[in-house]
């Protein structure tokens, strides 16, 4: 999944912003960002996730999703494609 934001004033990374659907059916607008290791990448959900996790009873292990493929935010389409 190739997925990387630019800040355009600064260069800098930026998240992408989205409005995550949770399996309660609920809208949660919810940050999704790209963390670099040493030998991995790993992309996480940041803000309101741990509100996500509580309002579901979401436990460690839980498939939540297999893939996202693509999602929209505002104008732009991002797609792991």
């Amino acid at each position: 999944m190739v997925l990387e934001t630019r800040d355009i004033e600064s260069n800098k990374k930026s998240n992408i912003q989205f409005n995550l659907i949770e399996p309660s059916l609920e809208e949660t607008k919810i940050h999704l960002a790209k963390w670099d290791m040493s030998n991995s990448s790993s992309y996480v959900l940041l803000n309101d996730w741990m509100q996500v996790v509580e309002r579901n009873n979401l436990k460690p292990g839980m498939m939540l999703f297999h893939k996202i493929s693509s999602f929209r935010n505002e104008t732009t389409v991002h797609s792991s494609q």
